[in-house]
C-alpha cells in the first residue's frame, strides 16, 4: 500500500471517530503573480512573489486535534489536544526535520507519531479500533 493510500484510509477511519479531526498538511512553496504568458510547461509572471504553505518544513502529513476532558481542577471542561501524524509507506523513512517536529510537539503535550497503517494511527491517538 502506498503512503497516499495509507493516508486516505487513516482520514476515512479517523473521520468517523467522535472528538477527533485531522487535516492534510501539504508543505511546500511556489510563486504567485499576474500571468503574462503560459505556454505548455512555461509560465511568465509579472510581479512574482514567493509563497510558502503548510505549517513548517518537517511538519506532519496529518495535523488536527482530539478532544480531551481535563483532570479534577478543570472538571467538565474539554480542551483540544494537538495531533500530528506523519504517514510513511512500507519502506518510507522520516526526514530529520519530520522526526524533530514529532519530538518537539510530543514534548509540548501533543499526541504525535510516525505511522504506517490505520491501526498505528489509532494507537498514536490513544483510540481502540472498534
Amino acid at each position: 500500500m502506498t503512503e497516499a493510500q495509507i493516508q486516505a484510509e487513516i482520514m476515512l477511519r479517523v473521520g468517523s471517530l467522535h472528538g477527533v479531526r485531522l487535516f492534510r498538511n501539504s508543505v511546500g512553496e511556489g510563486w504567485v503573480g499576474r500571468t503574462v504568458r503560459h505556454e505548455g510547461s512555461r509560465l511568465l509572471l509579472e510581479h512574482p512573489r514567493r509563497v510558502t504553505f503548510g505549517w513548517c518544513p518537517g511538519s506532519s502529513d496529518l495535523l488536527g486535534y482530539r478532544s480531551r476532558e481535563i483532570t479534577p481542577d478543570m472538571v467538565g471542561q474539554t480542551v483540544a489536544q494537538l495531533v500530528a501524524i506523519e504517514v510513511k509507506g512500507p519502506r518510507g523513512r522520516a526526514t530529520v526535520e519530520q522526526a524533530r517536529f514529532i519530538e518537539v510537539v510530543r514534548r509540548h503535550g501533543a499526541a504525535a507519531d510516525i505511522v504506517r497503517s490505520v491501526d498505528e494511527a489509532l494507537s498514536a491517538l490513544g483510540m481502540v479500533q472498534a
